[in-house]
């Protein structure tokens, strides 16, 4: 087969001289070049394989491209880059030898084996990347039986598929560990956690399928895919064992709120809503404005009605959007609202605000009004990674304080 490319130096230079000027004149594709002295270099190379090409065999053959394939990766170039590179250079083989219909369908074959074993070596860059992300993930995951065995199958998993081990891969399609039964208070995440897994089933049967049909490209593609929802079937079964544990400390006792401590496992559980519906959720930072007046003028007794009046209004007033109301710190409160835009949220949260101002606290000794200030932040989360909470909080109260900025008693996204 690999006879039909022949030996022609003056060919294989005619075909690499346009193929790469037209690279170099593609904006998607001259990223593989830093200047022209390694283009030059680059086509010596190619001249060099092309001529020696008859003397590989199979296996010779298809290590060197899952190789290139590979190296390509490392660099950071997108597959779909390298395929439309490679289309290129199939088209100008075909214009050289189109008065050859004989060699056309062998060059088909070639070059489709080709873009095959690129994508095997992507695949296996994928591979051994996201098995170091599963290694620290089992190390310094909780505990969990299930989560466990859910990343060793995924780790054997990869395993087979780099020592090209059909037999350990057909056992593996049939041995995925089962989930198990959860904790009652975890109803919502189960929810979830069933809605991902049968995600990750019909993607793990394709994947399967295709590695099969020695259809890399379609298994790199899936795998993609594949590792994204099991990430997030991961992190559901991480949140699960943390809504099974103790809630003791769970709120504040003097005004109800959650404590910063279900802070995290609330903003996760969010975010892997978030994901899994491809939709956004909203940070609010809610604060009271000159508060420090309060206290001072009425004293801390009356500071504490205060606050326990306003924790009262938030968690009144967020309680048809699902939001949680966290005590954050003094006179500062969080709210999380899942499966809501930014846009949403500020109607509800401008809504409460003129709510706040217009009701008349009593601290005993009379009535008193107060205003309040709000800053917002919507987060739509990327496939596969739970955004930081700290980040997401900070970008909140920045917009917190260019409501303050403003004058206060206002709504800042």
């Amino acid at each position: 087969m690999f006879k039909l490319f022949g030996n022609n130096s003056d060919d294989f230079k005619d075909i690499f001289e346009q193929f790469y000027n037209n690279i170099m004149s593609n904006d998607q594709l001259s990223i593989f070049f830093k200047n022209k002295h390694q283009v030059r270099h680059v086509i010596a190379k190619q001249l060099e394989h092309f001529s020696n090409i008859h003397s590989m065999n199979s296996v010779q053959l298809k290590s060197y491209y899952r190789k290139m394939g590979k190296e390509h990766a490392l660099m950071g170039i997108s597959f779909s880059t390298l395929e439309t590179a490679t289309e290129y250079l199939f088209r100008q083989f075909l214009l050289k030898f189109s008065s050859k219909p004989d060699k056309v369908v062998s060059l088909e074959r070639f070059f489709s084996k080709m873009k095959s074993d690129f994508a095997y070596g992507y695949l296996e860059h994928e591979i051994e990347v996201f098995t170091e992300r599963l290694r620290l993930l089992n190390r310094y995951s909780s505990n969990t039986h299930s989560l466990k065995n859910h990343i060793e199958w995924f780790l054997m998993l990869h395993t087979a598929i780099l020592q090209d081990d059909n037999n350990t891969i057909e056992m593996l399609s049939e041995a995925k560990p089962t989930l198990g039964t959860h904790n009652e208070s975890a109803k919502d995440l189960a929810k979830d956690l069933e809605k991902v897994s049968k995600n990750f089933d019909t993607l793990e049967k394709i994947m399967f399928f295709n590695l099969k049909q020695h259809d890399f490209k379609g298994t790199l593609a899936t795998y993609i895919s594949l590792k994204e929802s099991f990430l997030t079937l991961t992190y559901l079964l991480s949140l699960m064992e943390q809504e099974a544990m103790s809630e003791s400390f769970a709120t504040d006792p003097l005004t109800e709120a959650l404590t910063r401590r279900q802070m995290t496992s609330i903003m996760d559980k969010s975010a892997t809503k978030a994901m899994i519906a491809n939709s956004a959720f909203t940070v609010a930072m809610a604060d009271i404005d000159h508060f420090k007046n309060v206290n001072d003028t009425y004293g801390h007794k009356a500071g504490d009605i205060v606050l326990k009046q306003f924790s009262a209004i938030l968690m009144k007033h967020t309680a048809t959007e699902s939001a949680e109301v966290i005590r954050y710190g003094g006179e500062e409160f969080l709210i999380i609202f899942p499966n809501s835009t930014g846009e949403e949220t500020f109607k509800a949260i401008d809504d409460m605000r003129d709510i706040i101002e217009m009701t008349p606290f009593n601290i005993g000794t009379g009535m008193i009004h107060i205003t309040s200030s709000f800053g917002l932040n919507e987060v739509k989360p990327s496939k596969g990674e739970i955004p930081d909470p700290l980040a997401i909080i900070k970008e909140a109260d920045e917009n917190l304080y260019l409501a303050k900025k403003s004058g206060r008693n206002c709504v800042k996204i």
